[in-house]
């Protein structure tokens, strides 16, 4: 193999071979590896065995061929070097030559039988525009309610469908849950996907150094389901699962039986941060709030038997005759607001059942639900 490029061209194209690369080091050591293949055309590949990096390099082709080298080193050799620099690179006597201003650097190439097979069928995979930026944000809204260390599979994932131009997302953690739904302009139908806190990642991450828009696609069949992201000169392939919880809507309370109360977003937040202070991991009796029948004031109430005890009062936005003592885990409470985009957040309470969860709402949004369970009161 031998090729000519330049070392800005190379660099980029590296990036995402070698974000997947160094995920691989407590696993087979084959999996440090890149390939590089110079055919009709030059391409960079990674695995680690959950995720497929393929990225088309601009080039001269002077002779074909392939050879595998460690990803890190050759990324870390590659970014050392200035951006305008011209980079030969050829293959001899089992080494990968690296040839630059005169300077001559070998990397010891691996045998390529022993890298996981790198190559997916995507010749029938059609693959739609999307608003990168409103998927990346609605993924990033409803991801706090999952937990990725929980040992039950289905409680450490965001379940994701695209239907006739609707993105639906939803994640549960147990004690919260989040759901999103939202119009996008696409023309494809994607179901049965779940996707990890590393596939988020390195969706973000594909996004980030993507050069423009990127369109995705989506491959199922009897033994793989897959996730595609593909710009110009990059495809990232996502191995997925699916853990059956498309059908969130059921789990959804009427809220026709709920009474509403409403609060200004960034007070809440602010008095939040405060008890929090007083919250100890080994004394957790969470945060109450209390409402009187015929005050217009919440109450935010936190009593630790090791720290003491915090109580601060805020005014609701409208006034109502609800009167209500509720106990709720201050961090996941937090945690939901924070990602509310509005200023006043809408509470719905089951003043009937006490074991029904508080939703939350941004303002005048039914689409973004967020439901909070709620903590035995001592």
């Amino acid at each position: 193999m031998k090729i000519k490029t330049n070392k800005k061209e190379l660099f980029h194209k590296l990036l995402l071979a070698k974000k997947i690369t160094e995920k691989n080091r407590s696993v087979n050591e084959y999996l440090y590896n890149i390939l590089l293949e110079a055919g009709d055309e030059i391409f960079i590949k990674s695995t680690n065995l959950a995720h497929i990096s393929i990225s088309k390099i601009n080039g001269v082709i002077i002779e074909k061929g392939t050879v595998a080298v460690n990803g890190i080193l050759f990324y870390n050799l590659i970014a050392s070097f200035k951006n305008d620099e011209e980079i030969y690179l050829f293959t001899e006597n089992s080494q990968l030559n690296i040839m630059t201003n005169g300077n001559k650097y070998k990397l010891t190439s691996v045998n390529k039988e022993y890298l996981p097979e790198m190559i997916e069928d995507l010749a029938d995979v059609s693959f739609f525009d999307i608003d990168n930026k409103l998927l990346i944000n609605s993924l990033e809204r409803v991801k706090y309610a999952f937990d990725e260390k929980n040992l039950n599979p289905m409680l450490t994932v965001i379940n994701f469908s695209i239907n006739n131009k609707i993105l639906n997302l939803y994640a549960t953690c147990g004690f919260l849950l989040s759901t999103l739904k939202t119009s996008v302009e696409t023309t494809g139908n994607f179901s049965n996907i779940s996707l990890g806190s590393n596939n988020i990642e390195m969706i973000n991450f594909f996004n980030k150094i993507s050069e423009g828009p990127f369109k995705i696609g989506h491959k199922e069949d009897d033994s793989r389901n897959i996730l595609i992201l593909r710009n110009k000169n990059m495809t990232l392939i996502i191995y997925v699962t699916n853990y059956g919880i498309a059908n969130y809507t059921k789990v959804l309370p009427d809220l026709k039986k709920y009474e509403k109360f409403l609060i200004e977003k960034e007070s809440f937040l602010i008095s939040l941060k405060r008890l929090l202070l007083f919250e100890n991991n080994f004394d957790i009796n969470g945060i109450m709030l209390i409402k009187e029948k015929h005050s217009n004031i919440i109450t935010l109430k936190l009593e630790s038997k090791s720290k003491g005890k915090a109580v601060e009062d805020l005014q609701l936005i409208k006034p109502n005759n609800l009167s209500f003592s509720v106990v709720l885990n201050g961090y996941y409470l937090r945690k939901i607001i924070s990602n509310f985009s509005t200023k006043i957040v809408e509470f719905y309470i089951n003043l009937q059942k006490n074991n029904t969860p508080l939703v939350l709402l941004e303002e005048e949004n039914p689409d973004y639900i967020n439901l909070i369970m709620r903590l035995q009161e001592k």
